[in-house]
C-alpha cells in the first residue's frame, strides 16, 4: 500500500495543469502558418487552446471574443465555436450583455445573441453598464468611412477602459435615450459594470464622477 502513495500523489498534483480550466481572458492571440491565421494559447505555457482558424482574433471579454472570418467579424466562445455569425465590418469587446459593432461605417450595439439592440447611427457607442452606453453622436461633418479608420489594415473598437472618446459624447440608454448632454468628455474610473465613470465639459476645471444605476 505504501508503494502506491507517491504515484497517486503525483497524479493529483499534475492533473490541473492539463485540465484546460484557465480563464480565457488570460489567453493570448497567436498568428502564423502559411495563411497567417490566428488562434489562442495559454499566456504562460503557450499551450494551444483554440487552433489558428481566424483571420483576426481579439481578446476574450465576458466569455466571448471577436474574430474575423472571410472578411467579416463574429464572435466565438472559449471552445472556438462561432456563437454570433460573422456579419460586421468591425466588432468590439463585450461588456456584460452588449458589444459595439460597425455597420456601414457607423457604430451600433448588439446583445449576446447577435441581435442589433441599438441601431448603427453613432460615431461610437461603448457599453457602460446595464443598458447604458457612452455614446458619440454621428455628425455629418465627422462621418468617416471604415477605410479611413484603418490601422495596419484593421479597425479596432476598444472597450471603455481602453478608449479615448474625446469631447462631444454623452450617456445613452437602451430604453430611455439620452440621459445626459452630448458635450461631455469621459475618462476611465472603475470597472464599467460598477456603473461609475469620470465625466466633464470642455470648460470644466475638474472631471466629476457620475454614476448610472
Amino acid at each position: 500500500m505504501r508503494s502506491m502513495l507517491p504515484a497517486v500523489f503525483l497524479l493529483i498534483v499534475h492533473a490541473p495543469a492539463s485540465g484546460g480550466t484557465s480563464n480565457p481572458e488570460d489567453w493570448w492571440q497567436r498568428c502564423g502558418g502559411p495563411f497567417n491565421l490566428c488562434g489562442y494559447v495559454e499566456r504562460v505555457s503557450e499551450e494551444p487552446r483554440i487552433p489558428k482558424h481566424y483571420e483576426v482574433a481579439q481578446k476574450f471579454s465576458d466569455g466571448l471574443a471577436a474574430v474575423r472570418i472571410n472578411g467579416r467579424y463574429g464572435y466565438i466562445d472559449p471552445t472556438g465555436k462561432v456563437v454570433i455569425a460573422p456579419q460586421f465590418e468591425v466588432a468590439g469587446p463585450f461588456t456584460g450583455d452588449y458589444a459595439e459593432v460597425r455597420i456601414n461605417g457607423r457604430s451600433g450595439a448588439i446583445d449576446r445573441t447577435g441581435r442589433v439592440v441599438v441601431p448603427a447611427e453613432f460615431d461610437r457607442i461603448v457599453p457602460f453598464t446595464g443598458g447604458a452606453f457612452i455614446a458619440k453622436p454621428l455628425r455629418p461633418d465627422a462621418l468617416r468611412a471604415v477605410e479611413q479608420l484603418r490601422l495596419d489594415g484593421l479597425v479596432h473598437l476598444e472597450g471603455l477602459k481602453d478608449s479615448s472618446l474625446g469631447f462631444g459624447g454623452g450617456i445613452y440608454h437602451l430604453e430611455k435615450g439620452w440621459l445626459t448632454p452630448k458635450d461631455l468628455q469621459f475618462s476611465y474610473f472603475d470597472e464599467p459594470t460598477r456603473g461609475f465613470i469620470w465625466a466633464g465639459r470642455r470648460n470644466d476645471h475638474i472631471m466629476r464622477s457620475i454614476g448610472v444605476f
